[in-house]
């Protein structure tokens, strides 16, 4: 089995690594994986790369494959819409489409995995939709954190 801890560079996936780092959460064979929609601020790149110095784990980095589209912001630019909350349009096409591919080129047939999503306990009406999955792993609500 492997664990794909899902690396948004926010709050929630800095207190998952430090958890690992700490020795308070353990996952199987774990990999981090980062979406890269090549529009997110400066600051967010930068600490991407502090994460990546200081991680217990190699944070791997993943982009939408149609390299036309440009980044996000490009895409949106040229094609005059705005991502929306609502649609998750953008989501799937920037986010969880390279994510799956990442997934699928490290699992061989059949082997089973976990997908770690980082929402914190005070949030967990969000989770809501994933609960039913039995890949979804969620440790901030577990941990009540």
């Amino acid at each position: 089995m492997k664990t794909f801890l899902n690396i948004g560079v926010g709050v929630n996936s800095t207190a998952i690594l430090a958890l690992i780092k700490l020795g308070r959460l353990t996952l199987d064979n774990p990999l981090a994986v980062f979406a890269d929609v090549g529009a997110e601020k400066p600051e967010t790149y930068e600490y991407l790369e502090y994460l990546k110095g200081v991680s217990p784990l190699k944070i791997h980095i993943v982009k939408a494959t149609n390299e036309k589209k440009g980044n996000l912001y490009k895409y949106c630019k040229e094609s005059k819409i705005l991502p929306q909350r609502y649609m998750r349009w953008c989501t799937h096409r920037w986010k969880r489409s390279p994510l799956e591919k990442f997934r699928k080129e490290h699992l061989e047939t059949g082997e089973d995995f976990k997908i770690v999503i980082g929402i914190a306990y005070d949030e967990k009406k969000r989770a809501t939709r994933w609960m039913n999955d039995e890949h979804s792993f969620f440790p901030l609500i577990d941990l009540e954190m």
